[in-house]
């Protein structure tokens, strides 16, 4: 029986084949038009898949969480999974720095996003004044349900668009890239993708050859317009007035929300809600007059960047330099030697040589309590001239041999040199500000 049964499937791959074969011949399921039935009814693929293994229909609770689960195989493998990255998840996860002094620009943006229509928001702003913080505040915002019911369930995906370029070094491929990214997002149904440097899709993609190799910019502007997808972008002002504008049908597409660099004061009060988290890794204890000295110092000599980019800078350089030069208990070592320590308290145990066993215990007693205190005992408080010697190492002005009355001398140059010039206001304004 055996035999027969072996020469009998060896005309088919499988059991599953000889099934579909012998159910083909009977009428109930068509290979051809992969039609299923089931009694003279007509089911779904995945319904009939479940009747074979269970011997009944599925329920609409049972369909949709094999669909979901289909759902999350299918990102596994997918775009979204290898070149994007969930901030929403992040956020649950507690993994995204805290977003402190934006609530009207990430309200603004939940708004756009919440529209029926054009709802597809582009950040604009100098590098570093803090337009991938409004995405991330977003996605916080979600998680915690402060949002508009339209966008409470939507996942925040940031891609790479660089990525979406890799390794598509023949023309068709890039555009199949996009075209799964299109699907994938569509077959969810709750992606929301963000673009950083979204100016950089108006050449992504394109070879220029003339040969009619689409760009991304493109490829998306379609399903932009039939609402099958949404985005978040962020650019600079030069970019978005010199690219995305200059291209009014992909203009049209989006709805500006401006990002302005915050305020010294409002810097102040970001630079104290991540204290926490620089303290934390670096081991350094950060005073609010740090964090003040760190906010003038970055206004006042490093000019060409924007806050509060310059300031979050300029604090981590600073405690990481500090807790270079006072390097912490090496935790590992300890965790060895009290490892080597049980071992040898275990052996002179077991040789009855109790004296030596007790050592050991009490050594690792010493070890556990270096472990527990070395936080508190090599904890290094950073002062002001630790970040007035970070700036001269930066931007190589010697702030830290200058007095008190020299910087404020500094602070008020403008004003001395505007009683003297006369007319050359803007000229005047421009030396204050290199000196």
């Amino acid at each position: 029986m055996n035999n027969n049964f072996n020469n009998f499937g060896s005309d088919f791959g499988s059991m599953n084949d000889l099934f579909n074969q012998l159910m083909g011949n009977m009428g109930g399921y068509s290979t051809e038009n992969r039609r299923y039935k089931i009694n003279g009814r007509e089911v779904t693929p995945e319904e009939f898949a479940f009747y074979r293994q269970t011997g009944r229909l599925p329920s609409n609770e049972e369909m949709q969480a094999a669909q979901a689960a289909q759902q999350g195989k299918m990102k596994q493998d997918g775009i979204l999974a290898k070149l994007g990255t969930n901030l929403t998840q992040q956020a649950r996860d507690g993994k995204l720095d805290p977003v402190i002094g934006r609530n009207k620009e990430i309200q603004e943006t939940a708004e756009i996003l919440a529209r029926r229509t054009k709802n597809n928001p582009v950040l604009v702003g100098d590098a570093g004044v803090g337009k991938t913080a409004v995405v991330e505040g977003l996605a916080q915002a979600i998680v915690n349900g402060d949002v508009p019911a339209a966008i409470k369930n939507k996942e925040i995906i940031s891609i790479d668009i660089s990525g979406l370029e890799a390794g598509t070094q023949y023309r068709g491929s890039f555009e199949e890239n996009i075209q799964n990214l299109i699907k994938e997002v569509k077959a969810a149904g709750n992606i929301i993708l963000f673009f950083d440097e979204i100016h950089q899709i108006l050449g992504a993609g394109s070879t220029g050859d003339g040969q009619g190799s689409k760009g991304l910019a493109d490829i998306l502007k379609p399903a932009l317009s039939r609402g099958e997808m949404t985005v978040i972008g962020a650019t600079t002002q030069d970019e978005y007035r010199n690219t995305i504008m200059k291209n009014a049908a992909l203009a049209r597409r989006f709805n500006e929300v401006k990002v302005n660099a915050p305020s010294p004061e409002d810097t102040f009060k970001i630079l104290q809600g991540i204290r926490p988290l620089y303290e934390a890794h670096h081991n350094i204890e950060l005073p609010d007059a740090v964090l003040k000295a760190a906010v003038d110092y970055s206004v006042q000599y490093i000019p060409q960047r924007s806050l509060p980019d310059k300031a979050i800078d300029l604090i981590d350089v600073t405690a990481a330099h500090l807790a270079s030069q006072h390097p912490v208990t090496d935790i590992k070592t300890l965790e060895a030697d009290i490892a080597e320590a049980k071992a040898k308290q275990e052996e002179f145990a077991q040789k009855e040589d109790y004296e030596s066993a007790i050592n050991e215990k009490m050594r690792i007693q010493k070890l556990q309590e270096e472990i527990d205190n070395h936080t508190e005992n090599q904890k290094v408080v950073a002062q002001v001239n630790d970040v007035a010697e970070a700036v001269e190492r930066m931007t190589g002005i010697p702030v830290s041999q200058m007095g008190a009355s020299d910087i404020e001398r500094l602070k008020d140059m403008k004003s001395r040199l505007q009683a003297h010039v006369i007319g050359q206001d803007k000229a005047v304004e421009a030396v204050s500000k290199a000196i």
